[in-house]
């Protein structure tokens, strides 16, 4: 889900209207398969000035890199007070505090190797979801189409509650597919590991993350369009 800027402003005008304090949390954000940008500064402008915001932001998703964290913080003066109060804060190295200025200045200098690389990566996930979402949808699935991000839910509507083998059972042993056994019945045919709806928080609906080798992704796929053929046995 992406918020629009007009969106943002709605919502920022009702928590100042009921005096809510604000995190906005992009940590998540800056792989949106279509441009989108807020206007910050000018929807706080039209706002009580005692409206608290903050924001938390990420650059691990842009680069991909599940090594090196690199995350910011932008703090309304209101609140920096409570956060050098907590007993359990601890400050980062020095050497982090610079590669993660750096990451910031190249992105903010829009330095064209960066910015190259990210959009790049970009149009491969883009790519990748409308090709699962085809295979899935082919396949029985319900998908919700994500407009960022290197995952998709979908909620395999053909399935539930039909009874097929097991394939990793010697004996063949029939189950009854559920939302709880899903998982685990996917994985025994395909060698594919989903996210239940367990996990997602959305009953009935599954994860696919396609953030992979090329060569794992269209093994994958392959494996996931063979999973229809279940329903036939």
């Amino acid at each position: 889900l992406v918020y629009s800027n007009e969106e943002m402003d709605i919502l920022l005008a009702t928590c100042a209207k009921f005096g809510a304090k604000v995190i906005i949390d992009t940590s998540f954000s800056g792989l949106e398969y279509s441009a989108t940008s807020w206007d910050l500064k000018n929807s706080l402008s039209k706002l009580d000035s005692s409206l608290s915001v903050s924001l938390l932001g990420c650059l691990s998703l842009n680069l991909l890199s599940g090594a090196l964290k690199l995350g910011f913080l932008v703090l309304d003066q209101s609140v920096i007070d409570a956060f050098h109060t907590l007993p359990g804060l601890s400050k980062p190295h020095s050497t982090v505090k610079y590669a993660a200025k750096k990451m910031l200045a190249l992105k903010e200098e829009k330095a064209g190797d960066f910015l190259d690389a990210v959009s790049e990566t970009i149009k491969t996930l883009e790519g990748r979801s409308k090709r699962l979402k085809e295979v899935l949808e082919n396949s029985g699935w319900e998908v919700i189409q994500p407009s960022a991000g290197i995952s998709m839910v979908a909620k395999p509507k053909a399935y539930l509650n039909k009874t097929v083998k097991v394939k990793a059972a010697g004996d063949g042993q029939e189950v009854k597919l559920t939302d709880s056994n899903m998982r685990d019945v996917f994985l025994s045919h395909t060698g594919v590991c989903l996210n239940s709806g367990s996990w997602t928080g959305i009953p009935g609906y599954c994860r696919f993350s396609f953030a992979l080798e090329d060569s794992e992704f269209d093994k994958a796929i392959e494996s996931i369009a063979q999973f229809k053929s279940v329903l036939a046995n």
